[in-house]
Parts: C-alpha cells; structure tokens; sequence
C-alpha cells in the first residue's frame, strides 16, 4: 500500500508541476500534495493510504488464504510439510 501512495503522490506532484507550465493555477495540485503528505507524516494517518485499500484490487478475496497460497505456489500447499 505503501508503494501505491508514493506512486500515486509522486505522479500527482509530476503532473501539476509540469501542467503549471501551461496553466499557472495547476501547481496547487502540488501543494495540495504536499500538504497531504506533511499532514500524514505529523498525525500517522494517511488518506490517500484509505482511498487506495478500497480499490477492487486491494480488497481481500473472500476465499480466504489458501487459495492465495495455490495461486502463489501452484500447487495445493502443505503448509510446509513435505507431500508424500
């Protein structure tokens, strides 16, 4: 989740930056950025962080763990035991 807030920080920072050149207001995008991102760092909460978990892609699948786990090994798991 993290990394999704960097990323999507960053970009927004990006485009209003260069935006600006064309359209001077748009460096409020930046600030607004930046001011998020200061508010976050001083309380330990995070908006952006919140918005991002409730993408369809964030969410927890309602199978449960195995199936992850069979999807991530390819095989049925063991839960770390040797199959045989």
């Amino acid at each position: 989740m993290e990394r999704q807030v960097r990323l999507t920080a960053g970009l927004l920072v990006f485009i209003g930056v260069v935006a600006s050149t064309a359209y001077e207001p748009l460096k409020w995008i930046a600030g607004f950025v930046g001011a998020g991102l200061t508010f976050a760092a001083v309380t330990n909460t995070c908006a952006m962080s919140r918005v991002l978990g409730l993408l369809p892609h964030n969410r927890a699948s309602d199978s449960g763990g195995r199936a992850l786990l069979v999807a991530l090994t390819g095989g049925e798991g063991t839960g770390g035991r040797a199959a045989g």
